[in-house]
């Protein structure tokens, strides 16, 4: 067995790990390839995401309260519609309530001059 050495100083091997860690760190932060295509995902992925059950995800798709895409008598739901629509439920806090009704209020007293 032949044992074969290389003799650096500190200097030339701190170079050497240094350029191998720069190779690396490039070649991880290289943009990713993003898919275009929508995101669909299953009934069962969607109650998932929107942490319900199954269920209750049918009778919001039967009420029409939810969007949906029915192919092959499978039912499908776009990831970005999802997020739209716990979107659609949030509430605005009491102090931006406040906050805009004083501004409405003075911009009624400026166009009533």
């Amino acid at each position: 067995m032949q044992n074969n050495l290389v003799l650096t100083t500190p200097q030339e091997l701190q170079t050497l790990i240094t350029d191998a860690v720069n190779v690396a760190v490039r070649q991880i932060s290289l943009p990713q390839k993003i898919d275009s295509l929508p995101e669909f995902l299953t009934i069962q992925e969607a109650a998932a995401f929107l942490n319900l059950a199954v269920p209750t995800l049918y009778s919001m798709v039967n009420r029409g309260d939810i969007s949906y895409i029915k192919k092959a008598k499978k039912l499908y739901f776009l990831r970005e519609n999802l997020s739209m629509f716990l979107l659609s439920g949030q509430r605005e806090t009491k102090k931006s309530i406040i906050k805009k009704s004083l501004k409405l209020k003075k911009n009624n007293e400026i166009t009533q001059i």
